[in-house]
């Protein structure tokens, strides 16, 4: 499935909150908060554009994928 430009700004705004403070914790529910959409759609989306599940424990995915957003 196709994700328009405005999900895809949400996703990155979500994985950039990530990345800029990966030491903090970042649950689910946080990220919905940051990317104003549900949570569902949120974890379809985000492992859609990323590969990976949100997960807090796995950070691997800002590297493995840098280059597809350049």
């Amino acid at each position: 499935m196709a994700q328009g430009p405005k999900l895809l700004r949400c996703l990155l705004r979500a994985k950039d909150c990530m990345d800029a403070t990966s030491q903090e914790e970042w649950p689910v529910e946080r990220l919905v908060r940051i990317s104003n959409v549900s949570e569902a759609h949120f974890a379809r989306s985000f492992k859609e554009a990323f590969g990976v599940p949100p997960r807090s424990d796995d950070r691997s995915f800002g590297e493995a994928k840098a280059g597809s957003w350049c």
